[in-house]
């Protein structure tokens, strides 16, 4: 609430705020004690006897109420602060605003005025708080406040508990002459005087001063001193700009400390103390500064970004690097249902983080000034050490340039995988979207990286993660394959038990009591899982895009085969399970069980998984042989026209053609070692549904006779 006072320092008129335009007021605060011109007051403010009926009172009668009710304030503390701050003209740093260019600045008019009214006026707390309450009393009757609003001031809302809701209602100052001043003072542009003003004082408490040269701009100016400012930063708290133990004996090698070590002018260290609180005002949220991940601790730190030639903050360039993924509002969805899931939605829209990077950087090329080739984009994560300290993680500067193609790269990246389909859940009274080419957020790359999926992919747990630095460097650098390569090394021991959890079949109990299994990817993992999954096979993209392994030519690659040829095995596992077991399907399927072994050794993965395979492979070959009748007219018939027995045929011969395609692919290529991208490649193509092949070799009645065949020690 913006509150007027009169020439004698006396309440007469009360406005409200919206809280946006609240967050941007500013505060002279020299310590802890001190604040001005504004300080918090508990609301409501009286206290009643009877709940319910202020609202039947009128004005007048709210006006004899004022007068009488008890406050609800805590006496003996809220009185001292509220004293002090109407008391804040005779503090040192007043004085300083009075002295000279400042007491003849215009910009100060006000702020003098509101001074000398604090002066003359004769009210302590509890009286200027009921004058205060009369004087909303006053606005309400001029139409310069709601009814309600002060209502809820005087004496709060009714809960649902029959008890009223408190709250903290901010003061702020202000004298009630604005046309007799050229800016009143909640401008922000008083606020900019004021700091000016406190660093041009020409008379300090001890009376002299060190001219020196700025460490950090190289200019001539007024030593800072012994101490520096401690900003207060949302995430962080107070932040000593620079600190020394002076009891540390390393510290004092060179007998000097703290500020000697490291000379600053006094305006230097002001305007860098102003411009992080300006750039970190809760207004600015999402825009200049927001919450990021933190790569080893659960505590986020702070990240401060911000374009060089953005002078008005507005764009949200935290959100874009800092901000989690939402899978509730994540891309949009068709209304038709995906295959024969009647079910679920296919994702087929844009993913969270790649809207907000395409809003973000469209507000950026319609500002011709912000695409010019001098225009650089500034990033740096402050994180807390311990309780006294804090520190620098990140610092870099880009181009804008870097960041459209780091966008466009990272789109590229994550959409450098086979055909996934991964079904998520949504909330309550919502359809499951199956989502496929997911862009995750740097941070929930940054999160894939602190969990190690254990006990066959059904939980995790927390392990040291990667710097938030090799994230960005992985987003916007151009050269990172070292970085990718020691990243993929990292990533695949951490994921590999949630791919090959993600491989096993889902089984459903009908309410017949059936049993029915199901190879769809993540279906028997948890909601937390499969977007985890959705992550790290988006991750896996990413790193072998920076890789130069781009998908049109590793799907070709024998890894990625090897890995297909894997799931066909789950798949005639999985039919020959519901066609002659009764639908008893085990809960590790053949090729999944061979996976960990493919990934060190193809070749006696193989040779293992062909000894188990005959009897699957002969009951596959009779199934297929079984023929399809066609339509009356001799046209083929469609899959829904046919039997449960002719499904089951077409069904094994599709697979049949598709393994014995994959046997003659891999043909002499299983004796050579996995790579750590071949890895990669092997468990995407584990993962991956590829549309089945017409004409593809056919496989003989022994795979086991076909694969010694090749040549293969298998």
């Amino acid at each position: 609430m913006i509150v007027e006072l009169d020439g004698e320092g006396s309440p007469i008129q009360v406005t409200g705020l919206p809280p946006e335009q609240a967050l941007e007021l500013r505060n002279i605060q020299p310590d802890n004690q001190n604040r001005f011109p504004a300080f918090n007051v508990n609301a409501p403010l009286f206290k009643v006897g009877r709940a319910g009926n202020e609202a039947a009172l009128g004005l007048d009668d709210l006006d004899a109420l004022i007068a009488s009710a008890p406050l609800t304030w805590d006496e003996k503390k809220d009185s001292a602060r509220i004293q002090r701050s109407l008391g804040f003209f005779n503090h040192e740093l007043a004085v300083l605003l009075k002295s000279g260019d400042a007491a003849t600045n215009p910009l100060l008019g006000s702020t003098h005025a509101l001074f000398r009214a604090l002066a003359k006026s004769t009210l302590d707390a509890e009286r200027f708080l009921r004058a205060f309450a009369l004087a909303a009393c006053r606005s309400v009757r001029l139409g310069n406040l709601d009814n309600d609003l002060l209502l809820q001031i005087l004496f709060g809302k009714l809960n649902r508990t029959g008890g009223r809701d408190t709250w903290q209602l901010l003061i702020y100052l202000d004298i009630a002459d604005p046309g007799g001043f050229s800016h009143r003072v909640a401008d922000p542009a008083v606020a900019v005087a004021w700091s000016q003003a406190m660093l041009s004082a020409t008379i300090l408490k001890s009376g002299t001063s060190t001219t020196l040269k700025c460490s950090l701009s190289g200019d001539l100016g007024e030593s800072v001193g012994e101490k520096m400012p401690s900003p207060n930063l949302p995430l962080l708290g107070g932040t000593y700009l620079m600190a020394m133990n002076a009891d540390i004996p390393a510290q004092t090698r060179y007998r000097k400390t703290s500020t000697d070590v490291f000379p600053m002018a006094k305006k230097t260290v002001q305007e860098l103390n102003d411009s992080l609180l300006h750039i970190t005002a809760p207004g600015r949220e999402g825009k200049t500064w927001g919450p990021v991940s933190n790569g080893t601790r659960d505590k986020p730190d702070l990240l401060i970004v911000y374009l060089e030639k953005d002078t008005e903050g507005a764009l949200r360039l935290a959100s874009m690097l800092g901000d989690d993924e939402d899978w509730e509002e994540d891309g949009e969805s068709s209304d038709e249902p995906n295959k024969g899931d009647s079910g679920t939605r296919f994702n087929k829209g844009q993913s969270s983080f790649e809207s907000r990077t395409k809003n973000l950087l469209e507000a950026i090329q319609l500002n011709p000034e912000l695409m010019q080739g001098d225009t650089f984009l500034r990033v740096f994560v402050i994180s807390t050490i311990d309780k006294g300290r804090k520190q620098v993680l990140f610092d870099r500067r880009y181009s804008v340039s870097a960041l459209f193609r780091a966008q466009e790269r990272w789109i590229t990246g994550s959409r450098n995988t086979p055909l996934i389909e991964v079904s998520l859940p949504q909330s309550r009274g919502k359809k499951a979207r199956i989502f496929s080419g997911h862009v995750p957020t740097p941070v929930a790359v940054l999160r894939s990286l602190r969990q190690q999926w254990i006990r066959a992919g059904t939980m995790s747990q927390t392990v040291p993660g990667v710097d938030l630095r090799r994230i960005y460097n992985l987003l916007i650098e151009e050269n990172v394959e070292r970085e990718a390569m020691w990243m993929l090394e990292r990533l695949l021991p951490l994921s590999q038990a949630l791919v090959m959890a993600a491989g096993r079949p889902y089984i459903n109990q009908k309410r017949t009591g059936e049993m029915r299994g199901a190879l769809q990817v993540g279906a028997a993992l948890s909601v937390e899982a499969r977007r985890s999954l959705l992550t790290v096979v988006a991750l896996y993209g990413i790193l072998l895009h920076r890789l130069g392994r781009n998908k049109e030519k590793y799907m070709e690659g024998r890894d990625y085969l090897l890995g297909q040829f894997l799931q066909c095995a789950d798949e005639l596992h999985l039919l020959y399970c519901e066609h002659v077991r009764n639908g008893s399907v085990p809960s590790q399927l053949i090729g999944n069980a061979a996976l960990p072994m493919a990934l060190e050794n193809p070749a006696k993965a193989l040779e293992v998984l062909c000894a188990r395979v005959p009897v699957y492979v002969a009951w596959l070959t009779q199934r297929a042989s079984a023929k399809i009748r066609d339509a009356d007219d001799g046209t083929l018939r469609t899959f829904a026209e046919m039997n449960e027995t002719e499904k089951s045929a077409l069904r094994a011969k599709s697979l049949r053609r598709r393994i014995g395609e994959l046997s003659a692919e891999l043909k002499g290529k299983l004796d050579a070692p996995v790579s750590l991208t071949g890895r990669a490649e092997l468990l995407l193509g584990y993962l991956a549904r590829e549309p089945k092949t017409n004409g593809s070799p056919q496989l003989t009645s022994d795979l086991g006779s076909q694969l010694n065949a090749t040549g293969e020690n298998a």
